[in-house]
């Protein structure tokens, strides 16, 4: 488990404990000791007990970090505090940076506690697990007093740590937000992809290792944080540096820079419009002078790019598409111009050269990869008809020389590149080194490698197309507009410089390219055909980040559990009164892009047809997607029934339906013992003589009677007792005798409309009374 300095931690019960960390110090003065205390209260040695304490004249000191690993048995199962001590308090005077006769300083970092009695960790990385260091003749804490250390100062020490530095780390000689990258690797982002500039090329969001092995480099990359929408973290251009994202407010501005996230570049998690801006700016902090100044002190470059515009060239991300992508453009000021949010994307790993063919009108051709291999124009004529931007144009004799760079003689490779040849009957270079690999369209119009087998396609004359070849060391791959085009077998190439030339035989003056070539890359491995497919969309801005997308509310019914409803164009129901009641359901069909579970509200709502909509009475409510069946209490008429829905972003949706609800058929009668005065039947309980003859009736002039449902007719009565018909021929009126002490009487009725209901009586009998008989005495 991890131990964190200066927090209460509890030292497992196991049967072997060590607290393992690595430390390193220096001391100057004897009675001065520096070292690691637990079971401290504070953060000096006044409380606990030393695990490792150092003193000396100067020889008190590490040669480098030290890794430990200390038996603390002796404090299992207590709560303990961990302290980095320096017990000469009088050195901890902040102006103070001598290596006289007092001072020492130590540092301490990755504690953990583990079984393990021995070596187990690496060197680390200084600040990544909770370093600390005391003493205030440390070189770094001089620089701190010396008020040095200043944000982005290249006077940054180059080892430091968490919460001196601007309150990140000292990478490299810079400030840094911590930790310190850890050397050759980038942490992962969800954005990635590459964004151009009509001014400074190629912006980078990606995380790109671009350091020499064994150096630090910056971990940087952009991320969209999916609860917010909030953009972070920093996009690369090799012309202008860092730009970064989600910029905290300055107070110098506070009339005209609110608070954050008004200019924080942020998408909305539910219409994937972005807004806010992105900062590149050094001369000025006012997001108001760089967006609409023409000084380059004030604005420009070194100013902010604004992310949110008019539809036409706004910035969004299309969730339509997985990954999602971001369309349309951004603008700065100046320098920077126009940026399209458009594209190829691929890992950049490997790029050996890059030739956009964007300078227009010089006599070279730059190399944006960083392997500086320039190329001289002779003859081609420059176009702004290019794939993208502007591009070269050959008209048989024309050539781009490239030199003899070793960085293009790779065993390996990928050749890219746009063409729209005016002719593909005859051997037309694209690219090649004089010692190959060299690709050209040959005699059948097909691309081909010297020396190997040639593609499968035929190339089509004044059309662009994007053209491909791989080789692995093993097989030769082609590619033509992102789809594979053949592979034969070949082994690896030659890594002698030679020369290198675009539109002309590098070994002579033959096979002179007809047409225009734009976006020529070469890489020092082979690409995959994810990557291939996506150089052949365009290079773009990509997203793992899901925008949120709205639910849409849709409802149906139901009327299975309710015969004689409707459920077609009119939607027509009963009261839910009767016995058995209509069952009515009103479903909730909504759906979600995110998937039905994003649904976490349902509510549905009734109004009487015609009445306001503040009229609307809430029914019934849920967490997530739930139907509404009527009851009882909807009387008949003509309603609007109402659903509402709310995802988790709260981004809602509600639909409306009409809804017209009929009386429901209802029986009911009365009784009478001579046909003529008629009360409720439970009345005559115990009044009847068990056998007795009782009328039932169930006219609509008497208090208790049965109804059709509307608009119908009673079509059938049925009359029983104890579950036994003995009448069924539609009477209004019959009779029967009680034969039992129980009597439970039944009228079951049904109307044309098929609605149907039942009422039932009980009556208790009494025996009758012996019969008297007159005894003469005689």
């Amino acid at each position: 488990m991890r131990a964190r300095l200066g927090q209460n931690i509890t030292v497992p019960d196991m049967a072997s404990v060590y607290l393992h960390y690595w430390i390193k110090w220096w001391v100057n003065t004897w009675g001065n000791h520096v070292g690691i205390v637990i079971g401290a209260t504070t953060t000096d040695a006044s409380s606990g007990t030393w695990l490792e304490a150092h003193s000396g004249n100067g020889s008190g000191s590490s040669s480098g970090w030290v890794e430990r690993w200390v038996d603390i048995s002796a404090w299992k199962g207590q709560t303990v505090k961990l302290e980095v001590v320096d017990q000469d308090d009088t050195d901890d005077d902040p102006t103070y940076c001598s290596y006289g006769d007092h001072g020492g300083w130590v540092r301490a970092d990755d504690f953990y506690i583990s079984s393990a009695g021995s070596a187990v960790s690496p060197e680390p990385t200084w600040g990544t697990w909770g370093g600390e260091e005391k003493g205030q003749a440390s070189p770094f804490a001089c620089k701190k007093a010396d008020n040095i250390c200043s944000c982005g100062s290249p006077s940054c020490p180059t080892d430091g740590f968490c919460e001196e530095c601007c309150g990140g780390c000292c990478c490299s000689g810079s400030c840094h937000t911590c930790p310190c990258p850890v050397v050759g690797v980038c942490n992962p982002h969800n954005v990635w992809g590459w964004a151009w500039s009509e001014n400074i090329g190629w912006i980078s969001f990606s995380c790109e290792d671009t350091m020499p092995v064994g150096v630090e480099g910056p971990d940087y990359g952009v991320d969209i944080d999916r609860a917010t929408g909030l953009f972070s973290g920093y996009a690369w251009s090799e012309n202008i540096g860092w730009i970064r994202f989600n910029p905290p407010p300055d107070p110098t501005y506070s009339n005209n820079y609110p608070a954050i996230p008004y200019y924080s570049a942020r998408v909305s998690t539910t219409t994937g419009e972005v807004s806010g801006w992105a900062r590149a700016c050094a001369g000025t902090a006012n997001p108001d002078i760089c967006a609409t100044g023409t000084n380059p002190a004030a604005g420009g470059w070194d100013g902010w790019i604004k992310l949110r515009g008019p539809n036409y060239y706004g910035v969004w991300i299309d969730t339509s598409v997985s990954p999602a992508e971001f369309r349309n453009w951004a603008w700065s000021d100046m320098v920077v111009g126009w940026l399209r949010f458009a594209g190829p994307v691929i890992n950049a790993n490997g790029l050996a050269a890059s030739w956009a063919m964007d300078e227009g009108n010089e006599g070279y051709i730059y190399d944006s990869s960083g392997n500086n291999s320039t190329g001289t124009i002779s003859g081609a004529a420059w176009t702004t008809s290019g794939k993208y931007g502007s591009a070269l144009s050959f008209d048989g004799n024309d050539y781009v020389n490239l030199g003899s760079p070793a960085s293009l003689a790779v065993a390996n490779t990928t050749i890219e590149a746009w063409i729209k040849p005016s002719s593909v009957s005859g051997y037309y270079l694209i690219y090649g080194l004089k010692n190959l690999p060299k690709l050209y369209i040959n005699s059948s119009g097909k691309l081909e490698l010297y020396n190997a087998a040639a593609a499968n396609t035929v190339l089509t004359p004044n059309v662009w197309t994007h053209v491909v070849v791989t080789s692995d060391g093993t097989n030769v791959r082609y590619y033509v507009n992102g789809v594979p085009d053949g592979t034969v077998a070949h082994a690896a190439w030659s890594t002698t410089p030679s020369q290198v030339k675009i539109g002309q035989d590098p070994a002579g003056t033959t096979q002179n390219f007809l047409g225009l070539i734009d976006e020529v890359r070469i890489y020092s491995r082979a690409l995959t055909q994810e990557e291939i497919t996506a150089a052949y969309n365009g290079y773009k801005v990509m997203t793992s980040f899901s925008i949120n997308q709205p639910p849409q509310a849709a409802i149906s019914c139901d009327g299975s559990g309710c015969p004689g409803s409707q459920c077609n164009a009119n939607w027509v129901t009963y009261q839910a009164i009767a016995n058995p009641p209509c069952i009515y359901t009103i479903k909730n069909d909504s759906t979600d892009p995110d998937g039905q579970a994003d649904i976490i509200k349902s509510e549905w709502y009734l109004k009487k047809q015609g009445d306001p909509d503040t009229a609307y009475a809430l029914k019934l409510n849920c967490g997530g997607v739930c139907n509404y069946t009527l009851q009882s209490d909807v009387e008949a008429g003509d309603y609007v029934v109402k659903l509402y829905v709310e995802d988790t972003k709260v981004a809602s949706a509600s639909t409306t339906h009409s809804l017209t609800v009929k009386g429901e058929a209802s029986a009911g009668f009365v009784c009478s013992l001579d046909n003529i005065n008629w009360q409720v039947c439970e009345n005559l309980s115990n009044k009847v003589s068990q056998g007795e003859l009782v009328y039932f009736k169930d006219d609509l002039s008497l208090d208790e009677h049965s109804v059709a449902s509307e608009g119908a007719a009673i079509t059938s009565r049925i009359w029983a007792r104890n579950g036994i018909n003995f009448d069924s021929a539609n009477n209004s009126t019959s009779s029967v005798n009680l034969a039992d002490t129980t009597n439970t009487i039944r009228l079951t009725i049904t109307d044309s409309a098929v609605r149907s209901d039942y009422q039932e009586h009980i009556i208790s009998t009494t025996l009758p009374l012996p019969e008297w008989k007159e005894i003469s005495p005689f």
